[in-house]
């Protein structure tokens, strides 16, 4: 997503602002999957597979919370049980999405059943429909944006993370390009941005 990739492309074009970048945005799955077939030299994304054929690189944990819109009225709560979302009209990702995979896992395991639901493909259009009152959402507080018109609230007991890597192939590790950008990710990550 466009909340962590865009400020470590901004890394990169400094240190290398002679070099073209193209990004292209999806959910976790798409970027795996073109980063297999080779149409990807490096991903920002979470849910790595666990495959030889990939060396990634820690980013970023973050927590599964729910979003509501900010005249929601739980939009003063802290904390939402599991259990409460029950009946709750929601606005969803797609089923590929990590966030769709984990929260419809934590659903099934506490045996909860959600009201009417809108299906989005991306975080902002989940975000934007949120913010509009059409149901509530969820989202990993990493890709919160500051936005006056939403708020954030933790989901009491549930422990679910998310873990974000850059990814590239072991093939590709040693190319200058994919090298030159997980050195600008090593110092991202050490400076503490």
């Amino acid at each position: 997503g466009p909340h962590l990739v865009t400020k470590l492309i901004a890394a990169f074009q400094r240190a290398y602002p002679g070099l073209r970048v193209s990004l292209s945005l999806g959910n976790a799955a798409a970027a795996w999957d073109n980063l297999a077939l080779g149409r990807a030299d490096v991903v920002v994304a979470a849910d790595a597979p666990n495959t030889p054929a990939n060396h990634t690189v820690t980013l970023q944990h973050s927590r599964l919370v729910v979003v509501v819109a900010a005249d929601h009225p739980w939009a003063s709560r802290d904390k939402v049980a599991l259990g409460d979302l029950a009946g709750e009209r929601t606005v969803v990702r797609e089923r590929r999405s990590n966030t769709q995979r984990m929260v419809n896992k934590l659903l099934r395991r506490r045996r909860v059943t959600l009201g009417h639901r809108l299906e989005l493909d991306s975080r902002e259009a989940v975000i934007e429909a949120v913010a509009a009152g059409l149901g509530i959402g969820f989202i990993f507080a990493s890709e919160a944006p500051p936005d006056p018109r939403i708020r954030t609230i933790e989901l009491r007991g549930i422990s679910a993370h998310n873990t974000e890597v850059v990814g590239c192939l072991q093939a590709q590790r040693r190319d200058s390009i994919v090298r030159a950008f997980l050195e600008t990710v090593a110092g991202w990550r050490a400076s503490g941005a």
